[in-house]
């Protein structure tokens, strides 16, 4: 084991590992960088860890009703500055009234943009930005968490969306990390989920947020986007069913069930208890650990559709001695191959 784990380089930078996703058979990691200023993302391949490119983010306002479309090379029409667009956020407005605003995610960034309008080719003044672009960096710290899922129905859209509790969420495009901005005075979810083809979010303070249906990106009330309150922290959320989310927290559980904003409804399932952080996983049944030992959550008649049972009390007594030593869960997997649910502490 040790002569194997030796073949294994390590992604470069400093600290710990602070999470791990695969993707299309692509594995992700990410870990702060050297001087802990910030923290990167790292692909597997077959040369080692190769870190993910960087993009940047133009904020503009539209000069017309000609969309920029992600795929286009946005030119400085005073700078002669380009860059590729992989990303265009809608804000507020709309190309169709010429009032459009967001952001522009670009990639291979030449020359420095300025105060000024943006050229596609031919196309003269699509937009105007007020000055260069901003690198999308995310904070050093943290633990990233990781869903895979298809919002638009193309088969080249399965992405990877993540959040890392000290950063903006964001959404993997091409191997390139775009930062998911919901307007959010504090934007650094802790927790993500999907639920009827909407993206969900857990901030801090017991906050659920999900967004306009089909768009990721989108945060926008008007358009489908949504906030329902927890009213505790959230520890752990993790899809239940098919149509419902768990979501627990130290002293409670609830589902969250429901196909947009019109009818989301969050419906306790019991404050007897709730959840160890990043436990939950799903076997056959929703499984997680609280402080009386390894439980799961059962769609029944009894309750809501739901109850809460423990699961076996051969190792309770194991799990007891963990606690009274103060060592904690650090977190959890399924083995598939194996149909093992694995609970890792910090000992």
């Amino acid at each position: 084991q040790e002569a194997q784990r030796a073949l294994i380089g390590k992604p470069t930078g400093s600290g710990t590992i602070r999470g791990v996703a695969t993707h299309n058979d692509t594995t992700y990691t990410w870990r702060d960088n050297a001087g802990a200023t910030e923290c990167l993302g790292y692909k597997a391949t077959t040369a080692g860890w190769v870190a993910l490119t960087q993009s940047r983010r133009l904020a503009f306002t539209s000069g017309g009703v000609t969309e920029i479309i992600e795929g286009n090379t946005v030119t400085g029409a005073t700078s002669a500055a380009t860059g590729l667009v992989i990303r265009t956020v809608l804000t507020s407005g709309s190309w169709a009234g010429g009032d459009a605003a967001g952001w522009l995610h670009i990639t291979g960034q030449t020359g420095t943009f300025q105060a000024e309008n943006l050229n596609v080719g031919a196309s003269l003044n699509l937009a105007t930005i007020a000055a260069n672009s901003t690198l999308n960096s995310f904070p050093a710290g943290g633990k990233y968490r990781c869903i895979s899922h298809n919002f638009y129905g193309a088969s080249n859209q399965f992405r990877l969306y993540g959040t890392n509790d000290v950063g903006y969420a964001f959404e993997m495009v091409n191997h390139v990390m775009v930062p998911i901005i919901t307007g959010m005075t504090t934007d650094t979810p802790t927790r993500i989920f999907e639920i009827a083809n909407h993206l969900g979010l857990c901030f801090p303070g017991g906050s659920v947020q999900m967004s306009a249906i089909g768009e990721p990106l989108d945060w926008d009330v008007l358009l489908g986007a949504t906030e329902i309150g927890f009213g505790t922290e959230i520890t752990d959320v993790f899809q239940a069913n098919e149509s419902a989310v768990a979501i627990f927290g130290k002293q409670k559980i609830a589902m969250l069930t429901g196909r947009d904003s019109s009818d989301f409804l969050l419906e306790e399932l019991t404050e007897e208890a709730g959840a160890d952080e990043d436990t939950a996983q799903r076997i056959a049944r929703t499984m997680y650990l609280d402080h009386r030992g390894l439980r799961s959550l059962d769609a029944t008649q009894a309750y809501g559709n739901f109850k809460a049972g423990s699961l076996s009390a051969r190792f309770e007594a194991y799990l007891r001695k963990k606690r009274a030593r103060g060592v904690a869960a650090v977190c959890s997997l399924v083995s598939r191959t194996k149909s093992q649910y694995r609970l890792y502490f910090d000992d």
